[in-house]
């Protein structure tokens, strides 16, 4: 059996163990209860609900100390006031397979132990009790000390008017849109977007670089997505599948090693979910875009396990160029230039050093010199049959099945499945060649009278249609897993496979080398004319011109691990605890290239990008309680430190050691300072370690230098990848507070300083090649002046050296190191905040907040020794503010909100002068209905009508340019092009 197929079987065993067992484990609806229970003490509060729904309720002593309640008032299902009751305290609530409610610390609970009641009681129920996914710490029921954790919850999640996982991360103030996303490949290579060919999306928090992320699913990691498998494909993940996202804004190698430098992003599924709920969802904006989403999940419980399966369609148009004004390549209604392309249809002839733009109207069979337009040339807007967003269809599946056997064992198995489909037309700019025409060619036009070639600057698009895009992206995962308590320690036993495959192929382009041979000959039936306008060569010319390529990669991980955690000593505060454990993972990736763009016949290369690696990994974690509110010292209400350490060794370049620190302490009821210390690192991808012919090679080229009395000196590069390539290291120090005055219940405020400092970091130096020296202060240490002969000549006499100007030793005047390395240094300071308050209001909650993160520095130097250059508020970096705003109020049946999204003005450094690009605020929308309290065909169903960008603000103008070659209105690193997308959502609870 192939491995898709043991997916496929595990999937339907899934889906067949879900239908088998819920005719005989559903429960009857959930009732909701009238409740009027104001602020106080958390643990009071759901003691008070549990009394008034009958339902049982299980909650740590120390989970909920120091905790106050929001208000409850209005008739709710037990689950739905606790939710209300515990919102924006750092916790949250499950389902049990026995159908008791916990309360947990940012947790998802999979099985609970003997000890629990049937009436309604609140049991406070042991570490030993749970078994709990923690984001940012290895010990079970554990909140990180220190740590400054996000959370997505499900009811965010349906509130948000976003139908993709992308949309809901990047709505977030920490995340920056630059990196691989399916807006921004293509138009910019900054931030690794250049490695997105297959427009899949990842999450860039804090803008250090989406392979400066560690996402993981359920905890575990999955395959990577692009060019050489640099990135976590976070589009493949169906949104219905998802219970929380938890995102992590601080180092975190010392827990889960490699990636972990800006953050960790946890998508904890939906293990709990029981019942059956299908979704039906269809988005618009202004019908030239459009998205349909149907999904379907189902998942049962019994006395010791559970199942669920979920299913999710999603189909999205394409969002053409020509719909929106701002997509064009003519800037110069906004005041901006021109950067149409010279290669147009009709063309434009170069001959004797001048131009003659070929005139329109006519076929080019009987054009004359006397008919060209002298000095002149036409231009051509690749946006006018492109898109900027690709259509996309995706499919997907998730599955997971729990059975406990005894008391102290409990097996789980879950899978993913997903396939995406793309296609995009895409703008041909930098992508065009001129065509060379002899006088052999019937339709040869001599516009100087020389009868020598002539060249001709010519868009293909007539000829071959759009440029364009398309492919599939398909991605398998599963964990298979094992927890064995043995008193009050638990060990956990776990392996997980993962694999993502893509291809990608780009049609309708020339393949140069036969349109060369087709320009050249003599019979006008099969001579390519390329002097008309629109196509005027025949069917057998054009398809023999037709080139393509394709690109297949395929990225495998696999993983093994053995886990041990409980307590270890008593302290003051309660007993410390330890965890323990190993991890071996396994990487590789493969990519094949077909090219029929250049040469007569296609060529084959695996584009040197291959790899192999092997990962063993050895970490401990204690978390110490020195201090309980037991202990009654002053201003001390708890103390508890934290400790972590990991030892990662990659048979590749070697072994890391990363620890961490943290600090929790509760100085009165309401307020709680937190810090954080450790260092963290970034693994070289494959792609940085390659030695081949291919990528290391030398050349010499002449280039501006202001520092030679000629103005000019040759340079000699050598490129390609350095040797002895090491990881990135990272030092990460935050502090913050949390402050929730009793004076004022239901108020929250927590706001988190940060500091990083990011050193060794991979820099590819094509985008600064040829302006190095130009820039001699931040490249000085890769630059050599008067270099020894003995050094020019090892590189001339390579096998590696490519001879463009026929210049020898002799004549370098400079040397320049310009391979990939071990270079920069970034420095970024921060203050992420986050002010809530929920109140009871008409018998519903209330709730306005404003949260967001203020960059105060960000700075980079192009080497260790090289000055600091700000990046804060410049194009291809992050904006030092961006924030959002929030007012709802909810009942039983209505919800309503409202969301205000903000990004600063920053400056457009590419220009000179640089131009300041403002600031974008738009606003979401969206008011909900829930059907409560009916039977029939209505009972359990819930309307939402959204909008997103509610006054369809268009994105500030900015002339965004990419290397030069072409240009577009706006930034897509900082803003949205689709306008405003309204929405409307049916789910029914089964």
């Amino acid at each position: 059996m192939t491995i898709r197929g043991a997916i496929y079987l595990r999937l339907g065993t899934s889906a067949l163990a879900a239908c088998l067992v819920l005719p005989a484990a559903a429960h009857a609806q959930a009732r909701s209860v009238a409740m009027t229970i104001p602020a106080q003490d958390l643990g009071s509060a759901l003691k008070a609900i549990a009394a008034a729904s009958g339902e049982q309720v299980i909650f740590r002593g120390d989970v909920v100390r120091g905790k106050r309640s929001n208000a409850v008032q209005g008739s709710y299902t037990a689950e739905r006031a606790i939710a209300i009751a515990i919102e924006g305290k750092g916790l949250s609530i499950s389902r049990s397979p026995r159908g008791i409610i916990l309360v947990v610390a940012s947790t998802a609970v999979s099985k609970v132990g003997k000890g629990s009641s049937t009436d309604g009681e609140i049991i406070a129920a042991t570490p030993e009790e749970a078994e709990i996914i923690v984001t940012g710490s290895r010990i079970r029921g554990t909140t990180p000390p220190g740590a400054n954790i996000l959370t997505i919850d499900r009811r965010a999640i349906d509130s948000s008017g976003y139908a993709t996982t992308q949309q809901i991360l990047q709505s977030i103030p920490q995340a920056y849109g630059g990196g691989a996303n399916e807006a921004t490949s293509g138009a910019t290579g900054a931030s690794g977007a250049n490695q997105n060919a297959a427009y899949g999306s990842t999450i860039n928090l804090r803008g250090l670089g989406p392979s400066s992320t560690l996402v993981l699913v359920n905890g575990s990691r999955p395959a990577l997505g692009g060019i050489s498998g640099t990135f976590a494909d976070i589009s493949t993940i169906p949104v219905s599948a998802i219970r929380r996202i938890e995102v992590l804004a601080d180092g975190a190698s010392a827990i889960y090693g490699s990636d972990a430098v800006a953050g960790v992003v946890n998508i904890l599924t939906r293990r709990d979910f029981t019942g059956l709920e299908t979704s039906l969802r269809y988005a618009t904006a202004d019908g030239d875009f459009d998205e349909l989403q149907i999904s379907q999940i189902a998942g049962a419980k019994w006395a010791s396990g559970r199942a669920v399966l979920a299913l999710e369609y999603n189909r999205r148009g394409a969002l053409a160029a020509s719909d929106r004004d701002f997509a064009t390549q003519d800037l110069r209604r906004w005041g901006g230039g021109d950067f149409r392309s010279q290669f147009a249809n009709p063309g434009t002839i170069a001959a004797g050093g001048q131009t003659f733009a070929i005139p329109a109207g006519q076929d080019g069979r009987s054009l004359a010199g006397s008919d060209l337009v002298s000095g002149a040339e036409n231009r051509q807007d690749g946006w006018q049959n492109a898109d900027l967003l690709p259509r996309q269809t995706r499919y997907s599946a998730y599955g997971s099945v729990e059975q406990a056997v005894g008391d102290n064992l409990t097996f789980d198995v879950e899978s993913l499945y997903a396939r995406r489909n793309f296609a995009r037309r895409v703008n041909p700019a930098g992508y065009q060649s001129s065509i060379v025409v002899t006088a052999a060619n019937p339709f040869y036009v001599d516009p100087v009278g020389t009868g020598m070639p002539i060249s001709v600057r010519y868009d293909f698009t007539d000829d071959l249609g759009p440029r364009t895009d398309l492919g599939h992206v398909e991605a398998i995962s599963g964990t298979a897993g094992a927890r064995f308590r043995r008193g009050p320690w638990a060990i956990d036993l776990r392996g997980t496979f993962g694999r993502q495959s893509e291809v990608f192929r780009t049609i309708n382009i020339p393949n140069f080398a036969r349109v060369g041979v087709a320009a050249g000959r003599t019979d006008p039936a099969t001579a390519f004319n390329p002097f008309g306008e629109g196509s005027n060569s025949s069917q057998a010319v054009l398809d023999y011109i037709r080139g393509s390529t394709e690109s297949r990669g395929r990225s495998t991980l696999w993983s093994g691990s053995l886990k041990a955690d409980g307590p270890l000593f008593d302290l003051p505060g309660g007993p410390a605890r330890l965890a323990l454990g190993y991890e071996h993972r396994g990487e590789q990736f493969r990519r094949n290239v077909r090219s029929d763009q250049y040469g007569l016949e296609p060529t084959f290369s695996n584009a040197g990008s291959d790899g192999d690696r092997n990962i063993e990994a050895f970490f401990a974690e204690l978390v110490a309680p020195v201090v309980g509110e037991d202990n009654d010292i002053p201003g001390v209400r708890s103390l508890t430190l934290s400790g972590a350490v990991r030892r990662e060794h990659y048979n590749d370049f070697g072994a890391t050691l990363d620890p961490k620190f943290g600090i929790s302490w509760v100085v009165i009821d309401g307020l709680r300072l937190r810090g954080s210390f450790g260092t963290s690192f970034r693994a070289p991808g494959f792609a940085d370690l390659v030695q081949d012919d291919l990528s290391n090679v030398s050349f010499i080229t002449p280039l501006d230098d202001p520092a030679s009395p000629t103005g000019t000196s040759n340079a000699l590069f050598i490129r390609g990848n350095k040797l002895g390539m090491k990881p990135e290291k990272a030092r990460t120090f935050t502090f913050g507070a949390d402050i929730e005055p009793l004076v004022l219940p239901g108020l929250r405020i927590a706001a988190t300083y940060y500091d990083i400092r990011y050193k060794d970091r991979i820099v590819d130096l094509t985008p600064v090649l040829f302006q190095m020296l130009r820039n001699r202060a931040s490249y000085q240490a890769l630059i050599v002046d008067a270099p020894p002969l003995a050094l020019l000549e090892s590189y001339i006499n390579s096998p590696g050296f490519l001879d463009f100007y026929g210049l020898d030793a002799s004549d370098v005047d400079v040397f320049i190191d310009a391979q990939t390395q071990n270079l920069a240094v970034t420095r970024q300071r921060g203050i992420d905040f986050d002010i809530q308050y929920r109140t009871a209001l008409a018998s519903g909650m209330a709730r306005i907040g404003i949260d967001g993160t203020y960059i105060l520095q960000m700075k980079q130097a192009a080497s260790g020794t090289a000055p600091y250059v700000n990046l804060l508020d410049t194009i291809n970096n992050p904006v030092a503010l961006r924030m959002r705003g929030l007012v709802g109020w909810n009942s039983d049946s209505w919800s309503l909100s409202a969301q205000a999204n903000y990004t600063g003005h920053y400056s457009n450094n590419i220009l000179a002068p640089a131009e300041r690009v403002k600031s974008w605020l738009t606003i979401d929308a969206q008011v909900g209905y829930r059907f409560t309290d009916r039977k029939g065909a209505l009972s359990g169903l819930s309307l939402s009508l959204g909008a997103t960008n509610l006054f369809d603000r268009d994105p500030p103008y900015a002339a965004f340019s990419f290397n030069g070659i072409t240009a577009v209105g706006y930034d897509p690193q900082n803003a949205n092009p689709i306008g405003r997308v309204v929405s409307l959502q049916l789910t029914k609870s089964w």
